[in-house]
């Protein structure tokens, strides 16, 4: 069975089609959990609905809290074989779950998504495919979506994890993280798996909103926590190539987080967080290696901020002393 996870916030415009499209998969054993996290519209009427017609369906209200808190309650009641994370903008092609089927064996399988904007849809999927179970290849293959440009190692909606991995880890979702809390997520469980799945279907429905951008108020509050947390994970990442990338990752969060100090007036946190960059940095500098470095450059440069330009001179008046 295949649990299917949707935090619902304010979705009453698109929570139907995402539903419908579950209702008319070709596999059918599955049971949908959905976590109304608060919502101020019509969404829960709709969910206890969907419930009310349909056994497998599961309709649970909480006190706004966030999609990590809202994912982590469904986690609880979850029973499937496998995990399947939605958002409830977003829908799935109705052969979504045959994937499973046909790699009964994977911890994890990788799939693309389409991109879908109001005048044009993008299709965005793994250029290979395949199993893999050498550690070795399953570096390969992990910082590969890591740096593809569509971020497909970061989200957890293209990927179907196998629940006991979740279960016996005691994984979670970081209930304090606003953003890139996926990314995290998927760290964490990649660390525990003995093979992968790599396919270069896109059967996942993106949906691009304008209004679901994120807000950027206490933003950098995220970033260190982002950090934070992710630095956690490094020492026990039994990935080499994954382990530099994510400790430039890392580097970069910390120089987002530290720009955006300035950006927001908070000079009292700004040398705090330079200080656990510069900390960070002397610990794991023989990780974070030129290629990277050119990396989070051009990404600073391709987003130009000075608040950021002004953190990398400080960073590095500060590692020359």
């Amino acid at each position: 069975m295949i649990s299917i996870i949707i935090p619902v916030y304010n979705a009453e415009l698109y929570i139907d089609e995402c539903i419908k499209s579950i209702l008319s998969q070709t596999v059918s054993d599955w049971e949908l959990i959905l976590v109304d996290d608060g919502s101020k519209d019509k969404s829960l009427v709709i969910c206890d609905e969907y419930a009310k017609a349909d056994e497998r369906i599961t309709s649970i209200h909480i006190d706004n809290s966030g999609p990590s808190y809202a994912r982590n309650v469904a986690l609880k009641q979850a029973k499937g074989e496998w995990v399947l994370f939605v958002d409830a903008d977003d829908w799935l092609d109705d052969n979504t779950l045959e994937l499973t089927v046909s790699n009964s064996q994977a911890d994890i399988i990788f799939f693309g998504f389409k991109r879908v904007r109001p005048d044009k849809i993008e299709c965005c999927k793994p250029l290979y495919r395949g199993t893999v179970t050498n550690i070795k290849e399953i570096d390969e293959k992990l910082s590969g979506l890591l740096d593809n440009k569509n971020s497909l190692f970061g989200f957890t909606w293209n990927k179907f994890f196998r629940r006991n991995i979740i279960t016996t880890n005691n994984l979670s979702f970081n209930n304090s993280l606003k953003i890139k809390e996926d990314e995290l997520f998927c760290l964490m469980f990649v660390n525990h798996i003995t093979n992968l799945v790599v396919t270069d279907v896109a059967p996942y429905n993106y949906r691009i909103i304008d209004s679901s951008l994120s807000h950027r108020s206490n933003s950098y509050r995220n970033y260190a926590e982002l950090a934070r947390s992710l630095n956690r994970e490094l020492p026990i990442i039994p990935y080499q190539k994954l382990r530099e990338r994510f400790a430039a990752l890392v580097m970069g969060y910390y120089i987002s987080s530290a720009a955006e100090t300035i950006e927001f007036n908070r000079n009292e946190l700004h040398m705090e967080i330079v200080k656990e960059s510069i900390s960070f940095y002397t610990q794991n500098k023989t990780m974070i290696l030129l290629p990277s470095w050119l990396k989070l450059f051009y990404k600073i440069k391709s987003s130009f901020c000075i608040s950021k330009i002004l953190v990398i001179r400080n960073l590095v008046s500060h590692f020359k002393n």
